[in-house]
């Protein structure tokens, strides 16, 4: 594997948002109404979410998320 490829890759501050709408358990039609985004972009946002997070579920990157520090007020 490469050096770079081990590095964990940096949320955009769009992901950002994306995610803090996962971990309140929004669908994606709730987070395409509230952000006026395509569907398409939400589902793009939310891939890149998980695999920069190394999730392979909604429910893996809100855990990732909350033990890495990137969210606030996540139940355990």
């Amino acid at each position: 594997m490469l050096e770079e490829e081990k590095k964990p890759r940096r949320l955009t501050p769009r992901e950002l948002e994306v995610l803090s709408w996962l971990c309140d358990g929004c669908s994606n039609k709730t987070i395409c109404a509230g952000l006026n985004i395509s569907m398409g972009t939400v589902k793009s946002h939310v891939g890149q979410v998980l695999r920069k997070l190394g999730a392979s579920s909604r429910l893996q990157a809100v855990l990732a998320a909350r033990d890495r520090g990137l969210v606030v007020n996540v139940q355990s």
